[in-house]
């Protein structure tokens, strides 16, 4: 025990010198990056009065509780952008140290809990939700705990930080349906307490959101911005599900190449991905058309990135086409390790993730922006689920 405390502590110590530092060299009092202009905007209308009309009439897509954080935050310490963003270093240093507490008690080895936490935290994204005012860092956050409070059997606090998670970001109810359909299997095939208060806790968590989308009349506030993307909202884009399983691949990249005898080793998911991979050509990686009426012309970081180093159209498109070719392996072993957990009762916290894979990848292709910022939630989840054994750890789990 006196190890485990010590080693929490100096990762904690650990994280706040590298957020410190990081806030330094980027500098706090920067100008606002990308879209936290108008989110600062909104968090100052919170700030100023929260009300049913603001909660009803707010510009923004997304569910209001960071909103609300920040403008609470805003009246104690002030708006400047600064003292606001302090607020990101702090949601930050606490995701991390929770996912930090997962990996532990999740995996065998305190090297792998380590090595995979450091790999969330320096990944280019997790770096500007830690540093500006944005939404995802504290979406993150409340599904960090949740998962936290499932692995430690406590569905009330399970209840509250899902319910936390999908009023930060509607789409975290990716979570709420994987955990829907694991504790409904569980009670299924155990008939005991444990299942049934979890499945209660996972339905209740859902309450607050169908609240707001019954207090909206929609899944978005009633605003412009919600009939700028309306041609988008309730369809299905299949080039976002191309583009999430290629960051499958490329955004998991570290964890996949540790792993790669797992995913890469069985001929027979090559030839399912070599086939499938065709419909790339089918249903390219685009960017959505209210994103280029906006005058976006990429998918995110991963995108502008290769269109600054010079490259055209055909270029782009084969990198996004070999994350989609190495990302079928990954994404078929999934399934097949769902299934097979499945098939003999293994109804573990390795099955729950799993789920939370195919979830996410069920739902997010109906989103109103196809962006690759949106597959960072799945970033952590598997993670975790790709360090753990290939057999599991039911002891752990």
């Amino acid at each position: 025990m006196l190890r485990n405390n010590r080693l929490l502590m100096l990762f904690t110590i650990g994280i706040i010198v590298f957020q410190a530092v990081l806030a330094v060299s980027v500098g706090l009092d920067r100008p606002t990056w990308g879209d936290e202009w108008h989110f600062v905007e909104t968090v100052r209308l919170f700030g100023d009065e929260i009300s049913l009309t603001t909660l009803t009439k707010y510009d923004e897509m997304s569910t209001p509780l960071p909103f609300i954080m920040y403008g609470l935050w805003g009246r104690l310490v002030g708006f400047e952008i600064e003292r606001l963003r302090l607020l990101s270093l702090l949601l930050a240093v606490i995701t991390y140290l929770l996912l930090f507490i997962l990996l532990t008690k999740l995996l065998d080895s305190r090297r792998s809990a380590i090595l995979g936490a450091l790999f969330v935290i320096v990944h280019p994204y997790m770096i500007g939700f830690s540093l500006f005012v944005f939404t995802d860092m504290s979406a993150i956050l409340f599904m960090v705990a949740a998962c936290l409070a499932m692995n430690r059997g406590r569905p009330v606090w399970f209840a509250l930080m899902l319910a936390a998670a999908m009023l930060c970001r509607q789409y975290l109810a990716f979570v709420f349906l994987a955990a829907m359909i694991f504790f409904i299997i569980q009670w299924y095939h155990r008939r005991d307490t444990t299942p049934r208060s979890m499945l209660v806790a996972t339905v209740l968590s859902s309450l607050p959101l169908l609240l707001l989308f019954w207090l909206w009349g929609d899944v978005h506030p009633d605003n412009l911005r919600k009939q700028f993307y309306a041609a988008e909202t309730f369809r299905y884009h299949p080039s976002a599900f191309v583009l999430y399983i290629s960051q499958l691949f490329w955004y998991l990249l570290p964890v996949v190449l540790i792993r790669w005898r797992r995913f890469y080793s069985d001929y027979r998911l090559w030839l399912v991905a070599a086939v499938v991979s065709v419909s790339y050509f089918v249903f390219p990686v685009t960017v959505s058309t209210s994103a280029v009426e906006a005058g976006t012309h990429t998918v995110g970081l991963l995108n502008r990135s290769l269109v600054g180093l010079g490259g055209d159209a055909w270029p782009v498109s084969s990198v996004f086409y070999v994350g989609f070719l190495f990302g079928l392996p990954v994404l078929l072993s999934v399934v097949r390790d769902a299934y097979l957990r499945l098939k003999d009762h293994r109804l573990d916290y390795a099955l729950f993730l799993d789920l939370c894979i195919l979830s996410f990848l069920l739902l997010m292709p109906f989103s109103y922006l196809t962006w690759e910022k949106y597959f960072m939630p799945l970033v952590p989840l598997a993670t975790a689920r790709f360090l753990l054994p290939h057999n599991g750890n039911p002891q752990k789990a």
